[in-house]
């Protein structure tokens, strides 16, 4: 009903002079700052349409919150028609109150016949701090971008660009000829036609023209309907094959730019990967460097040179001893203790130096085939000259669990703490 009203009122207003419509207009706009009445009257000024919009745009760049984020509303509402709105709306991004900026990117999203301008706007709102309004954003791009396929609306985006220019287009129908190529004859008032190719990438959307479609027969005696029949037809034939051939070239340039483009791009991926592989082989060649993996016997002095020939921090560190352990040396307990012993030399990625003892648990626990490797750390100085025992890493705890029913005091959770560690080395020791 109240629709109906406001119908009256403006074919009232239209038809009885402007000033009662303009009085109108100013009311509504009152009412926008009016919470309580906002939310119709913004309704009321979208139905108004065109008329309204200065007033709108005045709204737009005041100062009073709710006339903003209401007027946005209207502009919203009525879509296309508020386009002249756009710049007000573009200064509304940076807002503060959320719903304007909502608003404001909803109703750029309604832009479609300034699509090319609106969408780097949106792209900007796109990493608003509020995710709604990002969010909103976003889906303003998408449907514009959405819309850039669909025909009917890229012919109303040329019209729109060719009427601003004062050379009015009344049609404009477009074929799609391939993805986002399509072709069309435009006629324009003065009854020429002139064949239209429109090509989109992205938010951006070109078009060039042929040849002109029209008929250029020479007013001249000619002896029969005959002769003049055949001269059009000829005229006809050359001038569309004159616009094929334009058309042609027009596709084939595009479609060497799209190459050179993809090459460029293929080019920059090959150089990246070459770098990446001659930097990961830079890096495995480090590793094979300084990691050095040996398995020693050290029961005779030709074995002892050889280690500290092939291997001196390693060797270093086999043949010492421990505070407390003197009587044989730390490769002799530990490889004497252990299967498959395994001795390694570290360097880690900050310099720090260390030496890795690793084995599995035989004799007392050998009943353990998998999970019984334990791994005890040696930390060198930066000259390599004297190390200390820095760590020893025990097995998994269901491993731990049976050597603690066969007497050993081991806990998982304080693998570090030193009575536990002298515990263990009290058990390698005690078998010399």
């Amino acid at each position: 009903m109240k629709k109906l009203i406001l119908v009256m009122n403006l074919m009232f207003c239209l038809s009885f002079g402007s000033p009662a419509l303009a009085n109108n207009i100013e009311t509504l706009i009152k009412e926008l700052g009016r919470e309580s009445k906002a939310k119709d009257a913004s309704k009321d000024l979208a139905e108004i349409g065109k008329p309204a919009v200065p007033a709108l745009i005045q709204a737009l760049e005041g100062k009073n919150k709710y006339q903003k984020r209401y007027a946005a509303r209207s502009i919203r509402e009525m879509g296309q028609t508020g386009s002249d709105a756009i710049p007000a709306l573009e200064k509304l991004l940076k807002d503060r109150d959320v719903p304007t900026r909502e608003y404001a990117v909803e109703a750029l999203g309604n832009m479609l016949l300034q699509a090319e301008h609106v969408l780097p706007m949106l792209k900007k709102a796109t990493k608003d701090k509020n995710k709604d309004v990002a969010e909103k954003a976003n889906r303003s791009i998408q449907k514009i971008q959405t819309a850039l396929t669909d025909k009917k609306c890229l012919a109303d985006i040329i019209k729109s660009r060719l009427n601003a220019t004062g050379k009015r287009c009344t049609s404009l129908v477009l074929e799609e000829e391939s993805p986002n190529q399509y072709k069309g004859v435009a006629e324009f008032e003065d009854g020429l036609k002139t064949q239209v190719v429109v090509k989109v990438s992205g938010s951006k959307v070109q078009h060039s023209f042929g040849g002109e479609l029209k008929t250029n027969v020479e007013k001249a005696d000619i002896s029969s309907s005959e002769s003049a029949s055949k001269e059009v037809k000829e005229t006809k034939s050359s001038e569309s094959k004159a616009i094929s051939q334009e058309n042609e070239i027009i596709l084939l340039m595009s479609k060497i730019k799209q190459l050179e483009e993809t090459a460029q791009s293929q080019r920059q991926i090959i150089e990246r990967l070459n770098g990446e592989l001659a930097e990961s082989r830079k890096k495995l060649a480090d590793i094979a460097k300084n990691v050095q993996i040996v398995r020693v016997d050290d029961s005779t002095e030709k074995t002892k040179k050889s280690m500290y020939d092939s291997n001196p921090q390693v060797a270093g560190v086999m043949y010492s001893t421990l505070p407390g352990y003197e009587y044989t040396t730390i490769g002799r307990a530990f490889n004497t203790y252990f299967a498959n012993p395994k001795w390694e030399f570290k360097v880690a990625e900050n310099g720090a130096k260390s030496v890795e003892f690793s084995g599995r648990l035989k004799g007392l626990f050998s009943y353990w085939e998998k999970g019984d490797m334990v791994i005890v750390k040696f930390a060198l100085s930066h000259n390599s000259k004297s190390f200390e025992l820095w760590s020893i890493e025990l097995p998994p705890k269901e491993v731990l669990y049976g050597l603690l029913s066969n007497g050993l005091n081991l806990r998982s959770s304080d693998w570090e703490d030193r009575e536990t560690i002298e515990d263990l080395l009290n058990k390698i020791y005690a078998i010399q």
